[in-house]
């Protein structure tokens, strides 16, 4: 995929002229029709909520990236859309998510070959292991805080072509913004184009390549850093004593009190 800073900034002018005529297919979109709060969630799709479905797709249609990685399809508004835009062409799809509801995915889609849906934790190294080496385009919507993009950008990085694409929806959601901002690569704010709760994107560039064997070592070590962190969280937790223990401690502090006073109170009468 040959990308470059002022290809895509080109690509989003167009775009800005030619959105209204950008559209998914309707046989992509019979899900919306029948399944709840399709209605509300078409509106993303024909522009209305937001044009950051339709200019996903059209972005995608128009640099044909031959993998694709999104993380986070619950509901399946942008996993349609990314959908649509690689029919015209041969590209490899990965779709991720915890929970298992992409309500608005045509039935169709399941047995594309092209489309391959994980189901379980980002971060987990069962996911990382299937996918693709080299993205070409990362698509990031799950959760909206900063912790949670840190994380996937530590790993991910590793998995990335040595120019790719990364977008993030919500990124001015909680402190979501935090990341976005901190970023060095070349970037485009399009929150007032494509999503009020923010839509951002950045062109990744790996300073100097790296083989096979390197990038599998700093993708195991970002894994086992971030799963510290994660299970050094939940260990704190677990170490703090809970209120009913520092209750328990409480009774038996005051049961020994009174024990000893009961003990001074005989030998004085004594």
């Amino acid at each position: 995929m040959e990308i470059n800073k002022q290809k895509i900034t080109d690509l989003i002018e167009e775009f800005k002229q030619k959105r209204d005529s950008v559209t998914i297919k309707p046989e992509n979109l019979t899900k919306f029709e029948t399944v709840a709060l399709g209605p509300e969630f078409l509106s993303y799709m024909n522009g209305k909520g937001g044009y950051y479905a339709k200019f996903l797709n059209f972005l995608i249609a128009r640099l044909r990236p031959a993998t694709i990685v999104e993380l986070g399809n619950r509901e399946a508004v942008s996993t349609v859309s990314i959908f649509d835009a690689i029919q015209s062409y041969q590209a490899e799809f990965y779709t991720i998510d915890i929970e298992q509801d992409q309500r608005f995915c045509p039935e169709h889609m399941y047995t594309d070959p092209k489309v391959h849906f994980l189901f379980g934790d980002v971060a987990s190294y069962e996911i990382v292991k299937q996918l693709p080496r080299k993205i070409d385009l990362l698509f990031s919507d799950t959760i909206h805080y900063n912790f949670q993009i840190q994380d996937e950008f530590e790993i991910y990085q590793h998995l990335l072509a040595d120019k790719a694409l990364v977008a993030i929806d919500d990124i001015h959601l909680n402190d979501k913004g935090v990341f976005f901002d901190a970023i060095k690569f070349d970037k485009w704010d399009l929150t007032e184009l494509c999503h009020m709760s923010g839509w951002g994107l950045f062109l990744f560039e790996r300073k100097q390549p790296i083989d096979v064997a390197t990038q599998e070592q700093n993708l195991t070590r970002s894994i086992m850093k971030v799963w510290e962190k994660k299970y050094g969280k939940v260990y704190a937790e677990l170490s703090k004593p809970t209120f009913s223990q520092k209750l328990k401690e409480s009774i038996k502090k005051i049961g020994f009190i009174y024990k000893a006073k009961l003990a001074v109170g005989k030998i004085l009468k004594k």
